[in-house]
């Protein structure tokens, strides 16, 4: 089941539809989309871990290329970058609007 928070849900009603995710990129867009603010792999590996099984960053950033590379799911790689917790630089993804 791919589930896109194109209708914006929020606390119980937002992690009933997580639950319906089963591949990693579903998970990863539905977090993103939910953020306002444009997302780096790290910053989505933290909120993806409050919700679900540990993910290695490498998995995070497996699914943001993926999901960037899929015209379909409207993610965008910004170009943008910012120094990341390892001290190396990461590029930040947003929902295209």
């Amino acid at each position: 089941m791919t589930f896109y928070n194109t209708i914006h849900l929020k606390g119980a009603e937002l992690l009933e539809a997580l639950k319906g995710c089963t591949k990693q990129e579903e998970k990863v867009f539905l977090l993103l989309s939910n953020h306002s603010k444009p997302m780096a792999a790290s910053d989505v590996l933290k909120v993806y871990n409050n919700f679900f099984n540990d993910a290695p960053i490498t998995s995070i950033r497996r699914a943001l290329n993926v999901l960037s590379n899929d015209p379909e799911t409207k993610v965008i790689n910004t170009n943008v970058q910012k120094i990341g917790p390892w001290g190396k630089p990461e590029y930040l993804y947003k929902i295209r609007v």
